[in-house]
Parts: structure tokens; sequence; C-alpha cells
């Protein structure tokens, strides 16, 4: 009984939930085509009288028009917002409690099956009326905008659309950096990126810079001529080459237990007081000696600083290879930016205050690193006498290692001696030459195959890439009285102008390698650049001999115009050999293996420097910045043609010398931990002790023939000889 009640009840409750619901859908439509509430409460009062309802409709569907128009008129008063319209937005926070309340005549909480239920449905519906003149008053403003204005021109439907287009690029290019350096932030972490950022983009970005485009300037006040200019700045860059040393060195003596931090600050200080010296120096107080003794002072702290760092995101990458390129492009596009930064600055300053006053301007930033290593960015921990002593007979496992470092300081010395002593430039191209003679055919017999082949390509292109900067310089910059038919460049225009240029096509480079280049193989990538940097230095062949003044070309639009898409090229010609040389670091042994693939590198950069100098000399290619040298750059030509075309004698390696697998994959998949292993010394030091232990066995056993006898018959599993089966026989 109690159940057919309630079906009843249900029965009963629902036609009633239904009217109201129609009254407040037809409440609701009226009210949106503006009829009075009056009339839909007339209409609605009986269900059965529907053309009342449709009388309604059409009334209100009549006086449309004028509503839109009354709207209009309320948005010049007061935006046609309404009282009650403002009451609804009050009180919609508790229309929305009240609506989601619980009801016991319908659990979903709408309470159609009450008078306060049916009370709240009616002033929900009441507020939601006042929604609608807004969109009335969006259409009436749209509207009376066009009748005002009228037709656009056609200029400004396309223009809009291209600024928006515009405007859209550079937020996601903005958006897509963000997210790229958050990216690399999770996975290497922010300690690393600030220690990266001072060493990295202010030491080598912002103050090599600095000192690499003061440095001509301050030795042209010595009158230095093209070629020896070549070979002072290579004494002074050959810190850079004694990197293996220093890796060597920090790794095996560590003060206080810390190999990296120490050494770091012992050569920043003595980088930040060869700076202040040169500085304050003056032409008349300070030789020229004493002046690339102290540009070797502050490339030893850069390229210590750079060594160490180098050896930290080294052992990063290789415990994430995926992101290694994205490591390595954070390095260089912020070493990008800090070039960018001091090329704008030190035009300005070389003229008004002189080249010294560069020096002068690095002695802050020079100090940048000394905070994140004093704050232990580099995470070491000091090492027990323990770990130290695991890590000496590590090293002493890998003799060979510790032989080239050595061997590679002694010829870096040597260079270093004979370009200082000599002033024959024969000299120095003999002593380069025999130190690249020396040093391929040892790292090939002393390093595993896949370190040596990849050594031996980027060390050969480094000292085949002849450097004829020394002579360059004095053509670019020469006023008119000195050489009346060169460029006449100003100081702004060849640091700041052709320098800012070459950042921002670094950092294009950079970022197209990233986009779309950091997955290719190391053979394609290396074959594809190489060929296009070989054909686009030729235009350097053009503007020596002064061809493009013949077809009508400036020689500021032309060298701006060659260096835009040859620095791009040279730029992804680079970041494959950071990455390889990043993955082909034994574990336990980074610093050291860095170094000295770095350190070939760059030794190899100071034998292109002798070669060129003497090259240069050759070719009697000897300006000084004397008045009317114009016969010292007939034959400048000749000297580009030869640093072009002999680099390109490499691209023929590139599929025997490199390795074919892809940026992002592991390089040293076997044995990881050593740098010998497969080499041809070790194969044949390990088959000469193979070979020694057999003979020494054979003789063993030739003097005890009884446990020769047991021997044989063990060997050949029970079996016996012939002359032992005899003397059975016999017996």
């Amino acid at each position: 009984m109690e159940a057919g009640a309630d079906g009843g009840a249900a029965q009963a409750f629902l036609p009633a939930a239904n009217r109201r619901r129609s009254d407040n859908s037809r409440q609701l439509q009226t009210r949106r085509l503006g009829a009075p509430a009056s009339s839909v409460e007339a209409a609605g009062s009986d269900g059965a009288q529907s053309g009342k309802f449709e009388d309604v409709i059409s009334d209100a569907s009549a006086s449309k028009s004028d509503n839109v128009r009354q709207v209009g008129q309320e948005s010049d008063e007061g935006c046609g917002f309404s009282e009650p319209e403002r009451e609804f937005d009050h009180d919609h926070s508790s229309l929305k409690h009240e609506a989601n309340s619980s009801d016991p005549d319908c659990p979903g909480g709408l309470g159609f099956g009450s008078a306060s239920s049916g009370k709240r449905s009616r002033r929900y519906h009441d507020r939601r009326q006042f929604r609608e003149p807004r969109s009335n008053f969006a259409s009436a403003a749209f509207a009376h905008a066009a009748t005002v204005a009228g037709p656009p021109f056609p200029t400004t439907s396309l223009r809009k659309p291209l600024v928006g287009r515009l405007c859209n690029t550079m937020f996601e290019g903005a958006f897509d950096g963000v997210r790229w350096l958050a990216q690399v932030r999770e996975e290497y972490g922010v300690r690393l990126l600030l220690l990266l950022f001072a060493s990295q983009h202010i030491i080598k970005g912002v103050v090599q810079q600095f000192q690499a485009s003061a440095v001509m300037w301050l030795l042209r006040e010595y009158r230095v001529s093209g070629p020896r200019m070549q070979v002072y700045v290579s004494i002074s860059n050959s810190a850079w080459a004694l990197k293996p040393m220093i890796g060597v060195v920090s790794d095996l003596f560590p003060v206080l237990g810390y190999r990296k931090a120490p050494y770091v600050i012992l050569t920043s200080f003595i980088g930040i007081i060869c700076t202040t010296a040169i500085g304050l120096s003056s032409k008349a107080s300070t030789s020229v000696g004493s002046i690339v003794l102290g540009l070797f002072g502050m490339q030893l702290q850069a390229s210590t600083n750079d060594l160490l760092t180098e050896a930290t995101y080294s052992e990063h990458i290789q415990e994430k290879p995926a992101h290694g390129p994205d490591l390595i492009s954070f390095v260089w596009g912020g070493i990008t930016i800090g070039n960018m930064i001091a090329i704008s600055i030190v035009s300005w300053l070389i003229a008004q205050f002189g080249p010294r006053a560069v020096f002068l301007a690095c002695i802050v930033p020079s100090s940048a690193i000394l905070y994140p290593t004093l704050m232990n960015y580099f995470n070491e921990s000091p090492y027990s006498r323990e770990q130290l002593r695991r890590v000496r007979q590590a090293f002493l496992k890998q003799q060979e290692v510790m032989f080239l470092c050595v061997l590679m300081t002694v010829l870096t010395i040597l260079l270093t001696v004979v370009g200082s002593v000599s002033s024959s430039h024969e000299n120095h191209f003999y002593v380069g030459v025999g130190v690249l003679l020396i040093l391929l055919p040892s790292f090939n017999i002393l390093l595993r195959p896949e370190i040596a082949r990849v050594n031996t390509f980027f060390m050969l292109q480094a000292a085949l890439s002849v450097n004829i900067n020394g002579a360059t310089f004095y053509f670019y910059t020469d006023t008119a009285e000195q050489y009346p038919e060169g460029p006449h460049f100003s100081a702004w225009f060849f640091t700041t102008a052709l320098g800012l240029v070459a950042s921002v096509m670094s950092l294009i480079g950079l970022a197209t390698y990233t986009r779309y280049m950091k997955d290719w193989t190391y053979r394609n990538l290396l074959l594809f650049s190489n060929c296009i940097v070989t054909l686009l230095s030729l235009l350097d062949v053009v503007m020596f001999r002064r061809q493009n003044l013949q077809w009508g070309i400036s020689d500021r639009l032309f060298v701006v115009g060659s260096s835009v898409s040859t620095i791009v090229v040279r730029q992804w010609q680079w970041m494959p050999g950071v990455v390889v040389m990043s993955q082909l670091c034994p574990v336990g042994m980074e610093a050291t293996m860095f170094a000295l693939l770095a350190g070939c590198m760059n030794l190899g950069n100071q034998i292109a420097d002798f070669i060129g100098a003497y090259l240069l000399s050759v070719l009697h290619v000897h300006p000084t910045g004397a008045i009317n040298e114009s016969h010292e750059f007939e034959n400048l030509w000749q000297a580009s043609c030869v640093a072009t075309l002999l680099p390109a004698v490499t691209i023929m390696m590139i599929p025997c010398l490199m390795p074919k697998e892809r940026q992002t994959e592991k390089l040293l998949m076997i044995e990881a931990t050593s740098a010998t292993v497969g080499s041809p010394w070790s194969r044949w030091w390990a088959s000469s002790v193979e070979s020694s232990t057999n003979e020494r066995s054979f003789d063993e056993d030739n003097r005890q023939p009884g446990r020769q006898e047991s021997r044989d018959q063990h060997a050949g599993g029970g079996l016996l000889d012939d002359d032992h089966l005899r003397r059975r026989g016999q017996a």
C-alpha cells in the first residue's frame, strides 16, 4: 500500500513539474524577446490557452527592434547595465547555492516538488533574463560602429592580419624559448646553469670578446707587422693548448680535497692582475713582450675556467645524452649574446679612450666566476685519501693518456719559445709542421680508435685552416693615406657593426641547428656544412682582388652580405665538434680527456697561425699601417685562396674519421671508462705480453718433461702421443 501511494504521488508530481518547467521556459523565451512579464503570466496561467502564448510571442517579436534601440541608448548612459542586472551579478553566488541545495522532493536539488523550489526556479529565470541585454548591447555596439565608420579601407583589412601574424610569431618564439630554457633547467639544474652563465657567458662571451677586439688595436700602436702580429696572438693563446696539463694537475693534485674550485680561484686572480696591469700601462712604459705576457695570463684564466666547467657539463651530458645538444646550445647561445654585448661597447671605448681602456672594463666581469665557485656550484665533495688513491691508480693504469698530456705540454712550450725567440717565419713553419707530424701518429697509436679518428679530423681541419688575420686587419682598417685603394673601415664598423652581424648570424645558426639539425648524424652535418663553407669563403678572394667594386658593389655591403651566410654555416660546422668531444670523454676522467681533445684543436689553431705567418711572408704581405703600403696587399688574394682550399682536403676524410651515429646517441658503448681500449699500442702490448707468457711456460715445460707429458695428456683429452705409446709398448 505504501508503495502504491508513493507511486501515485510520483505520478501526480511529474505532470505538475512538467507544467512548471513549460511555464518557466515560456517566461524565459518571452522575456528574451522583450515581452512584459504580466502578459506572460496571463498567457501561462492556463495551459489550454496556447493561442494567447503565440500572440504574446508575436507581439514581443514586433517590439524587438525597439528594445535593441533602447539598449543602445542605455549604453550611452551606463554601458547598458540596469539595476536588476547588477543585482544578478551580486546575487550570483547565492543563486548557485540555492540551485544546488538539496530538496526532499527532488534529491538532485532542482526542487520542482515544493513551493519554495518553484520560487527558486522562477527566481533563477528572472535573473537569467538580464544576461541577454549584454549580447544585445554588443550587437548594437557593432551595428553602431559599422554605421558610423562605413566600409573599411582595403589596406586596413590587409594590415591588421599581417601585424597580428608578426606579433603571434614573436610571442610564440618567446614562449618557445622560455619553455626550452625551462626544460634545460629541469634536466640539469639551476646551479649548473648559473655556473655556466658566469664562466661561459660572462668570461668567455663578454671578457674574451673585449680582449680579442682590442688586442690587434693595441699591437698596432707598436707598429707590429701582420705576420708578426699573428705570432704574438698565437703565443698569448697558447694557454688554451695547456688544457691537458691543467686537467691532469687538477685531477691528480686536489687542494684540500677539491679538484676544480681552487684552480679556478688561483687563475682568476692571475687573470685579474694581468688585466689591471695592461689597462694601467702605457706605450712608453711597457714593451710588446710585457703586453704578450699579460695577455697570456688573461688567457690562462679563461682556459682554466673553460676547461673545468666544460668537464662539469660533460659529466651531465653523459648522464642525459638526449638533451646534450640543448645544453650545448644554451652555452654557445649565451656566449654569442655576451659577444654582442661586448661588441656593441668596445668600439666606443677604443675610439674615446684607446684600447687599454677596454682592459680596465674587463676587471669586474673577470671576477664573475668567483661567487659561484666559492658557493660550490661545481657540486664538489672533498676527496678522501682513499678516493684520491683510487683516482691516481686509475690514471696510472692509462699511462698513454698521461704521456699524451705531457707530450702536448712540451710541444706547446716549444711552439711558444720558438715564436718568442725566433723572428724567422720559416722556422715557425717547420716547427709547426713538425709538431703536427708528431702529435697525429701519437694519438692514433695510443688512444682507442673512436677517439683517435675524431681527434685526427678536427686537428687536421684546425691546422689547415690557415690564419691570415694579421694582414686582413690592416687591409680593412688602413686609412686613405695608408692604403688609398682599401675599404677604409672605421673602428666602429670593423669592430661593432661587423661584430654584431656576426653575433646575430651566430644566434640564427645556433637556433636553426637546435631546431632542425641536432638529430642529424655527424657525417651528414659535417659534409653539408664544410662544402658550403668552402664555397662561401671564396667570396674573400673577390674582396681582396677588389672585384666587387668593378661589379658596382660597395665594400661594406659586400662584406656584410658575405658574412651573413658564412657565419651561419660555420656555426653548423662548429656545433657537432663540441657535441662529439663531450661524448668521447671516458667516465671518471672527463676533465683530462676533454682537455686533451680541446687542447689538440687549440694547438692546431696555433699551428695554423704559424703556417699563415709563413705564407704571408712568402707572398711578401707585410703591412704595418705605414703610409702608402698598397703594394703589401697585392698578393693577399693568393693567401686567401690557399686558406680557403686547404681545409677542403678534410672533407674527403669525413666518412672515414667521423662516427656514423646521430648527435643524440652515445658513442662509447663498450668499456666507457677506458680511453685506450682497442688502440694499436694496447693490442700490441697485450699480444707481446701473451707471447712472452707462452714462451716462459714453454721453457718451463721443456725443463720439466714429466710435467709436459701430463699437460699434453690433459690438453689432448686423455689421448697420448706416438712416442709415449711406443715407450709404453717397449715397457
